[in-house]
């Protein structure tokens, strides 16, 4: 079936407020046990959002407990299901159904609600939400969970129901969770239901840019997109799997990572939790933090134009919390760590063991010249993940190089004919830092011989200066491989 798609009047509520992987899944381990289940724990909700906007105070909407704010009051309309197990369990399923659904609204935005017809004025609520679980202690002691957001019946072609609105968006999604005092398993699916990567000048999702969501996606399937016209930049993870420090499991049927920068915060619809007291899971995050698309902040809404001078916002998470930015490399700008350092909110600032989106922002300093940068990330169970910012240049590969080796660059776009590039090397992996030279200046093509003695690595390059850069995935090494050769 093909997406539906929104109207302009709606992108103009949208780009005013909105939008904005892989995320760490603990491993489980499973280890023999007899002993009986002493306690519980079971949870499902319908949805909740914990968002800020242009830099004031989060407000959350969604399951209770609610904090709503003056431009986004918690009502009875905005309130989601949600149901918790006793730790002592229930033998009976607890069940929570609104028919009705919800609508998370943030000033005039519907940031949550249901699919949005393009005939219709202002953004319908979701459909009905149907939160429950149950579980029992003792031997053989067990959990379930589940959460249901589907469209309304009879069919309503101005109030379809289902869970919206973009840039995720679909007819049903179905979240579940179980667990037993040695394992923990948990899945999400989807039913005629998209995603928009980015959007056109209006702020209506591109039919290139959008895609459907499988309808049983793996674990941390996760997708990284930008609402165009405004900046907005967000990461969406389908199928969110998280071991937590008690071994229950979580599973978010999406959650969104808002990096702003006008709309920062978190978004989930339809999550549930599920484990037992005592178990055996063992809680073993292997998974490094994600990083999101890196994306050049236009003029304005209207005008997708770089802004003067040239920004660019990175957005970072890792589910068991971040522990620290490290080695921030940058050439001809500097790099901001967060939305807002000196902000009086802890979600614009980087703080260590946060779970929600972290932003970066790199300015440039020439505009004549191009900036690069990366930095490194690491969760709190030692995890490390390597970002960078947009490529501006172009980029070939070798295969490996060592010392006394001639290397030859070939089908090397430049800008103009006979333009002289510099040639060094930098033994840092995964960084382009001007090294010393090879051996002068080439031309488009040109062989290389790596001296032995190129080891320490300066840390300026002269104004205007064009350069070849080899990253090599050993530190001093004789020997890399791979090369990577990026052209500035």
């Amino acid at each position: 079936m093909h997406a539906p798609r929104g109207r302009g009047r709606r992108a103009v509520v949208f780009a005013v407020l909105f939008w904005t992987a892989t995320l760490g899944l603990a491993s489980v381990g499973q280890l023999p046990a007899e002993a009986a289940v002493n306690t519980v724990k079971g949870y499902a909700c319908g949805y909740y959002t914990n968002v800020g906007l242009f830099g004031g105070p989060q407000a959350k909407l969604g399951c209770a407990p609610q904090l709503g704010q003056p431009f986004a009051p918690a009502t009875a309309a905005t309130l989601s299901p949600s149901v918790e197990l006793p730790p002592t369990g229930s033998a009976t399923p607890i069940t929570v159904t609104d028919p009705d659904g919800a609508t998370g609204k943030y000033g005039p935005a519907v940031i949550f609600g249901g699919v949005w017809p393009p005939h219709v004025g202002s953004g319908p609520p979701s459909g009905p939400i149907t939160v429950s679980t149950q579980g029992t202690t003792g031997v053989n002691g067990s959990v379930t969970a589940s959460t249901d957001i589907r469209l309304n019946t009879p069919a309503n072609a101005d109030n379809p129901g289902g869970f919206g609105p973009m840039p995720v968006w679909g007819d049903s999604l179905h979240v579940e969770c179980s667990a037993t005092e040695t394992s923990v398993s948990g899945s999400t699916s989807f039913t005629n239901s998209f995603i928009a990567k980015a959007t056109d000048s209006d702020g209506e999702p591109l039919p290139s840019e959008t895609e459907a969501i499988p309808a049983n996606p793996p674990p941390n399937y996760t997708r990284s997109g930008v609402i165009t016209n405004v900046g907005d930049v967000f990461t969406a993870v389908f199928n969110e799997q998280i071991i937590n420090p008690d071994g229950s499991l979580t599973v978010n049927a999406v959650h969104m990572y808002l990096f702003g920068p006008v709309a920062v915060g978190d978004m989930v619809k339809g999550q549930v939790t599920c484990g037992t007291n005592p178990t055996t899971v063992s809680p073993n995050d292997t998974i490094a933090p994600h990083c999101g698309i890196p994306v050049v902040e236009p003029m304005g809404p209207d005008n997708p134009t770089p802004r003067v001078p040239r920004r660019e916002l990175q957005g970072v998470f890792d589910a068991g919390g971040i522990q620290s930015v490290t080695n921030v490399h940058v050439v001809n700008g500097t790099v901001q760590v967060g939305t807002n350092p000196g902000s009086e909110h802890n979600y614009l600032r980087f703080v260590p063991g946060q779970k929600g989106p972290l932003a970066l922002i790199a300015t440039r300093s020439v505009e004549s010249r191009p900036m690069t940068w990366s930095f490194d990330v690491t969760d709190m169970s030692g995890n490390s993940t390597h970002c960078t910012g947009v490529v501006q240049g172009t980029t070939t590969s070798a295969t490996s190089m060592e010392t006394g080796q001639s290397f030859t660059v070939s089908s090397v776009a430049v800008p103009s004919a006979g333009t002289d590039y510099i040639a060094r090397i930098s033994t840092r992996p995964g960084s382009c830092q001007t090294g010393a030279p090879l051996g002068g200046a080439v031309l488009s093509t040109g062989s290389f011989t790596m001296p032995s003695t190129t080891r320490v690595i300066p840390t300026n390059m002269t104004p205007g200066e064009r350069w070849v850069c080899w990253v090599s995935s050993e530190d001093s090494s004789d020997h890399s491989t791979p090369v990577k050769v990026v052209i500035f």
